[in-house]
């Protein structure tokens, strides 16, 4: 397995049992059925990273939405 991808904010919970279980880093990724993947874990990374292309009509102002 070179990458064992997680869903959920539970990932925090179990990341060393994961890791132990598999052999490899969980990543996490945020995500919603209205927005599909809005962030993702980099490798080195803390944290999670905005994804602001697939997701950008979701921040934008009413007035400017079309």
């Amino acid at each position: 397995v070179k990458a064992l991808i997680c869903w959920g904010m539970a990932t925090d919970l179990y990341r060393e049992q994961l890791r132990a279980a598999w052999g490899c880093e969980p990543y996490q990724f945020a995500a919603t059925t209205e927005a599909g993947i809005f962030a993702v874990q980099v490798p080195g990374g803390s944290g999670l990273t905005f994804l602001p292309t697939p997701n950008f009509l979701e921040f934008l102002p009413e007035d400017r939405a079309g």
